[in-house]
């Protein structure tokens, strides 16, 4: 709703207010009372619309300053990770965690829910021919990563095949 409407429709209840003195009949009394009533109401309409616009424009506004904090959150959030390849095609973002003996551990976060601007650590489920299986509990994205032990034995396992296949 526009203001300059509320501002004008005001005006002209003025105008038809100070022109009460100058009627000289009933009739003409009646009339301009009517039109009175006709501009009172629209004005008190226009003020309840722009009231209700200026409720959504707060409300929105509220609501972009939390997305902007949000957002700033996250760019100060991200900062503390590095995207790491753990593997052939592997990959999930590190931060260095202390911990109570003083070293540093890594937290692997999911690279899709960080993606996401959600902060989620990849839970270890076990191993399989292929090497090391994480889990996002968030989105059950799957990764599967040869560690360095796993890669070590298989080296050492090919190598063996390697002299036995020799002899």
């Amino acid at each position: 709703m526009d203001p300059t409407a509320a501002l004008s429709s005001f005006s002209g209840l003025v105008s038809l207010a100070r022109g009460l003195t100058a009627l000289k009949t009933d009739t003409e009394v009646e009339q301009v009372r009517s039109a009175l009533l006709g501009q009172i109401t629209e004005v008190q309409q226009t003020t309840l619309q722009l009231q209700e616009d200026l409720l959504r424009a707060r409300e929105r506004s509220s609501e972009l300053e939390r997305e902007l904090k949000e957002m700033h959150d996250w760019s100060k959030e991200k900062e503390r990770y590095t995207l790491k390849e753990l593997g052939r095609g592997a990959y999930a973002y590190v931060e260095a965690l202390p911990t109570e003996g003083g070293q540093a551990t890594e937290a692997l976060l999911c690279t899709h829910c960080y993606e996401d601007r959600k902060r989620s650590i990849l839970q270890f489920q076990g191993t399989d021919l292929a090497g090391s299986v994480l889990l996002c509990p968030r989105c059950k994205n799957r990764v599967v990563y040869r560690d360095r032990v796993r890669e070590e034995e298989a080296r050492a396992r090919a190598q063996l095949v390697q002299r036995l296949s020799r002899t």
